[in-house]
């Protein structure tokens, strides 16, 4: 249903479509659009049988002028029963208010009314984990974390005050390019490089 590798060459079809739909497009066009989204080997294999007339997908027909889209207008992905059921799920994860702002988790909530979940959260239990994970309902923790997302999307430089483990307070420049997420711990971490002034520091 969302699988990584064949999810993606159904959205890198629905760009090529939405692209081809407008006006014609060459090779070099739609080699653009795969490089942009698909993976590193994509265009190796994935040109040929988007581009073949007469077998594979024909969904493209060649013109003098390029390749035109055979559908008769824009392709239009519509969200499956299950999808709205995982939706449903994820919406119930207490770290959805990270991602999510809470006007859009309650409009999604009210779409999905009727809807069930696809397995319920309480259901899964996790074997040897941390129980001191991040307060993921904290305002503050939530401020936090968006600050630093947007930092990491915006490419610019944090500044962070945090007490050590002897209790000294202490100020870093940091030049973050990355959160990930530790099951075990159940916490965020933050990737990213000291700064001393405007450098990375060694």
């Amino acid at each position: 249903m969302f699988n990584e590798v064949y999810g993606a060459y159904y959205f890198l079809m629905e760009q090529i479509l939405e692209a081809a739909s407008h006006k014609s497009i060459n090779i070099k066009e739609i080699n653009d659009i795969i490089n942009k989204y698909g993976f590193s080997e994509s265009s190796l294999y994935f040109t040929p049988n988007v581009t073949s007339q007469g077998k594979s997908y024909n969904l493209l027909k060649k013109t003098d002028s390029g390749y035109t889209s055979v559908l008769q207008a824009p392709p239009v992905l519509h969200t499956t029963y299950e999808q709205k059921r995982f939706v449903k799920t994820m919406l119930s994860d207490k770290r959805i208010r990270l991602f999510i702002e809470n006007d859009a988790i309650a409009r999604l909530n009210a779409l999905l009314t009727d809807v069930p979940p696809l397995y319920d959260l309480k259901d899964v239990e996790y074997t040897d984990t941390s129980l001191d994970g991040d307060d993921y309902g904290n305002e503050k923790y939530i401020a936090n974390f968006k600050s630093v997302q947007n930092a990491i999307v915006q490419k610019k430089m944090l500044k962070i005050v945090y007490n050590t483990s002897t209790g000294e307070r202490q100020t870093v420049k940091i030049a973050p390019y990355k959160i990930e997420y530790a099951v075990r711990d159940d916490k965020f971490r933050l990737c990213g490089v000291r700064l001393h002034g405007d450098k990375p520091k060694h």
